[in-house]
């Protein structure tokens, strides 16, 4: 492995093991549902994802580029849709774990990952530097989003595996009042963190 693609892995998983977006929901649901829960959620983020890249590969990104206020204006329609939804975790009614009903569609989450800013930064950046590998320009988009693949899925059953950890440990009704407040937080503080991108 060459030092460009070393670090290259090393910036996806970073990206993908610290805490985020996609990261608090699948902790979540696996704290509420089990990891099973988290399963669907977690195929409709990696899809997201690839989805990003392949519009990043066929010119998303030199949009971005060209248009001065378009990356700001995606970064902050992204983070104004994470700001809502962490607000509406943190003040609606409090539930037993076990009988909370929030549920993400696939669909949503699918979605989600387009207005993801935290996934168009680590995507927009893996490209530029994948770019710039000596690969066949044919392939890059391909390999890129193999190595992504690889390396996001194992981050995100961990978090899943994290939030089943969670439920074991707490009981339903202080976890139903209080991880979800908490996760709500993260999920702020990471929407303010992603508009130091623009």
């Amino acid at each position: 492995m060459t030092p460009a693609l070393f670090s290259l892995v090393s910036l996806i998983f970073l990206a993908a093991i610290t805490p985020g977006p996609n990261n608090f929901i699948v902790l979540g649901l696996s704290a509420k549902k089990g990891i099973a829960a988290s399963l669907l959620p977690i195929v409709a983020i990696l899809l997201g994802t690839q989805f990003v890249l392949l519009l990043t590969r066929f010119g998303f990104e030199a949009a971005f580029n060209a248009i001065d206020w378009l990356r700001p204006l995606m970064v902050i329609i992204g983070c104004g849709f994470l700001l809502w939804a962490s607000i509406k975790m943190i003040f609606e009614k409090k539930k037993n774990l076990n009988k909370t009903t929030q549920n993400y569609s696939f669909i949503g989450l699918f979605f989600f990952q387009i207005l993801n800013p935290k996934t168009w930064v680590l995507v927009g950046t893996s490209f530029a530097a994948f770019s710039a590998m000596s690969l066949g320009d044919n392939f890059k988009g391909l390999y890129l989003g193999i190595i992504i693949l690889i390396i996001t899925t194992p981050c995100l059953v961990l978090w899943a595996f994290l939030g089943r950890a969670l439920k074991t440990r707490l009981s339903p009704k202080f976890a139903g009042k209080y991880l979800q407040v908490g996760l709500g937080l993260a999920m702020m503080a990471s929407a303010f963190g992603l508009m130091t991108v623009i």
